[in-house]
């Protein structure tokens, strides 16, 4: 677990470095931007910069959450809203703020895209990269918090999956 954390921190650095007119605008989430990553093709880089810090904040919770997941044992208001833990609506509120910054108002809807890929994809590491369940256990058996599931995947996740290609198909 160590060593891919080590892995997406390097990712992530490669990423914010990897053109030297994207660095400084993606460190400090300029408008600029997004105006750059999406009028000259550089989408890729946004990808790569979700998919790392999804890769961080996916092992930050595995050692934050251990084997039982969604602080089940951790000392944090249970159901504050709906399902959410208090815990759960925090960082929820950083990974939006964190978004809204790198975008800067480019586009809610734009935004509202990226972090609806962040969750699915987060939610989804978590369970693979979390040595108690991995790829065998991504299932219904395994996984009771996922109440409903389709062809071997919950509910919420296709859900997401049109979500983002609705998003696609009218950006891209």
């Amino acid at each position: 677990m160590k060593k891919i954390i080590a892995l997406t921190c390097l990712l992530s650095a490669f990423v914010l470095n990897a053109k030297a007119e994207t660095k400084v605008l993606l460190a400090v989430g300029d408008v600029k931007s997004q105006t750059l990553l999406i009028e000259e093709g550089q989408v890729a880089h946004c990808l790569t910069l979700i998919d790392s810090y999804n890769q961080q904040i996916g092992s930050l919770e595995i050692e934050i959450e251990g084997k039982d997941g969604w602080c089940k044992n951790l000392p944090t208001a249970k159901n504050v809203f709906f399902n959410f833990t208090f815990y759960h609506i925090l960082m929820i509120c950083i990974i939006a703020l964190t978004f809204y910054k790198i975008f800067n108002k480019k586009d809610i809807w734009m935004i509202i895209f990226y972090i609806t890929m962040f969750f699915y994809i987060e939610d989804y590491l978590w369970f693979i990269y979390n040595p108690f369940y991995t790829y065998k256990k991504y299932s219904k058996e395994f996984i009771p918090r996922h109440k409903h599931w389709f062809l071997g995947q919950p509910i919420e996740n296709y859900i997401c999956y049109f979500i983002i290609m609705y998003f696609i198909s009218y950006y891209f």
